[in-house]
């Protein structure tokens, strides 16, 4: 019955039930995964750009203006790529977080099952299945991470 139910529900619709349900319990993540991306954008588009400002300047016929130019386009660089390395470690932290939050639900609403409905094979495997799937495999992790890089 339950099996028939999960099978029809479309994708896209169980992973935003998901994503819903992530932000409601640790909002932090996704602030910290939309700043990864802002900043992880702003690197591309100054790194396209830096090339371009170089060869303007040597072009211009002021190699002095080009040496300082570059000075500065490489520690801006180095400033983003710092705060992108940042973004990366909280990510991850709060990634855990969030993993460990949605877990602990997910085991607490496995608790509130009436005890006749633990005898019954199909509902046994079913949690087995999902336990195995959050615990040994990773399923939410990787989802949120892919999810992530989407963004």
């Amino acid at each position: 019955m339950n099996k028939r139910r999960s099978e029809s529900r479309p994708t896209a619709a169980i992973l935003a039930r998901l994503l819903g349900l992530a932000f409601q319990a640790h909002k932090k993540y996704f602030a910290v995964t939309a700043l990864k991306s802002i900043f992880f954008t702003v690197q591309t588009v100054f790194q396209a750009s830096m090339v371009s400002v170089f060869l303007y300047l040597l072009e211009t016929g002021r190699p002095g203006m080009a040496v300082m130019g570059v000075a500065a386009m490489i520690a801006l660089e180095l400033f983003l790529a710092g705060i992108n390395k940042w973004c990366a470690k909280a990510g991850k932290i709060h990634q855990e977080i969030l993993k460990e939050e949605l877990n602990q639900r997910m085991f607490l609403k496995m608790t509130r099952v009436p005890y006749h409905h633990l005898e019954n094979p199909e509902y046994l495997d079913m949690t087995e299945r999902a336990r195995g799937a959050v615990v040994d495999e990773g399923c939410i992790g990787w989802t949120l991470t892919e999810t992530g890089k989407i963004v």
